[in-house]
């Protein structure tokens, strides 16, 4: 899975400046971590810890307000992400 693009996939749909802030800080440190070179389960978990700040501050805030977001598996970061995508027509991750 290229967790790179992923990332790209969503400054299309980000506005705010808080959040491409975010998307932004989580690149630096996939790509800096060569997480896409990772074995599978540590780049998910990679992944996870990049994009932490940018899914439960921007994509579902409730999330945190809630404290359901410590249990969120990468399938539940995948599936938020895909549904945000979908909402603004761009199409979920395969």
């Amino acid at each position: 899975m290229d967790y790179l693009d992923i990332i790209h996939r969503l400054e299309k749909i980000t506005t705010t400046e808080s959040a491409k802030q975010d998307l932004r800080l989580a690149y630096r440190g996939i790509r800096d971590e060569q997480v896409n070179q990772l074995p599978e389960k540590q780049a998910k978990e990679r992944f996870i810890y990049y994009m932490r700040p940018y899914f439960i501050f921007q994509l579902y805030p409730r999330l945190y307000r809630e404290e359901r977001w410590l249990g969120l598996t990468f399938d539940d970061y995948l599936k938020g992400i895909n549904k945000a995508l979908e909402k603004h027509g761009k199409g979920a991750i395969v």
